[in-house]
């Protein structure tokens, strides 16, 4: 399952974006790109996935834009596995910005959520993402993200246009504002 190229925005208050629970369904591959996300799933999570007990599970997000998401739930990313230290399941998080998150947000909160791959993440104003706070619910981290200022055109009315060239040369978040 893919979502490509996409713009979502001020939706899903107290719900996820994405809600897979292994019920009576398989997804083997999801794959999140080269999209933007912004004023979503305050109060919950952003994504949801359960390990399904007999097939491992791969999870891609790559050159997303990620701003405002507070998820405040079980965190931004609550990719359970059966159990710690169980890699069938991974979720592979490239080249994204994660920008404008409270202290209140994280990666999750559960210790099955081992299985979180970050890879040339560059964060803004989302200090919870990189260490856990003081006090903190979360439980995974980006220990190799980078925090630096994208430069936003106006991101509080949607134009998350870049003006920092490491970001545009580094080609990290949604490739639409990097032109």
């Amino acid at each position: 399952f893919t979502v490509d190229n996409c713009i979502f925005h001020d939706m899903a208050s107290g719900k996820r974006f994405v809600d897979y629970q292994k019920k009576k369904s398989f997804i083997a591959e999801f794959t999140l790109k080269n999209s933007t996300f912004y004023n979503c799933c305050s109060g919950s999570d952003f994504i949801r996935f359960d390990r399904h007990s007999t097939k491992g599970n791969i999870i891609n997000i790559s050159n997303c834009t990620l701003y405002g998401i507070e998820a405040t739930s079980k965190g931004l990313f609550y990719v359970r596995s059966n159990s710690v230290g169980n890699k069938d399941f991974t979720a592979n998080i490239t080249k994204c910005i994660f920008a404008n998150m409270s202290n209140k947000v994280f990666f999750s909160q559960d210790t099955k959520t081992d299985n979180l791959t970050f890879n040339s993440n560059y964060y803004f104003e989302a200090p919870s993402l990189l260490s856990i706070p003081e006090g903190g619910a979360g439980k995974v981290v980006d220990a190799t993200g980078v925090t630096l200022d994208p430069g936003f055109t106006d991101a509080a009315n949607g134009n998350f246009k870049v003006s920092n060239q490491t970001i545009i040369d580094n080609e990290i978040g949604d490739p639409r504002w990097r032109k």
